[in-house]
């Protein structure tokens, strides 16, 4: 039964590997969903990334605040990224963004005049 196991898994293994070597199998969107920011802090944050080609690609990270409380509302930022792995899109970056935020500042103070 261990072999029959091993040898459906290197066979798996194999296809996929395979697989994945044809220009019209590469991923070319990217959603991603943090979920350590919406457990640790009440904080959705989602990015969409379209890859344009094999080193470079074009997306947007949003981050909305949940907290009644928050100082921020939201945040988007659209960004650049240039890869330079040996993989389609891959391996280390460099990005270029602009973040657009929307905040509020509640300050209750009193002034004294000498």
């Amino acid at each position: 039964m261990k072999k029959l196991l091993v040898t459906c898994l290197v066979f798996v293994s194999f296809t996929t590997v395979f697989s994945q070597e044809k220009e019209s199998d590469i991923r070319k969107n990217d959603v991603m969903l943090s979920p350590i920011e919406l457990i640790a802090g009440s904080v959705v944050n989602v990015s969409y990334e379209r890859l344009l080609n094999h080193n470079s690609g074009v997306g947007v990270n949003s981050i909305l605040y949940l907290q009644k409380n928050a100082y921020k509302d939201f945040q988007i930022s659209p960004f650049y990224r240039m890869y330079f792995g040996q993989k389609y899109a891959s391996g280390f970056f460099v990005e270029g963004f602009a973040p657009i935020t929307s905040d509020h500042e509640d300050f209750v103070g009193t002034y004294y005049n000498k």
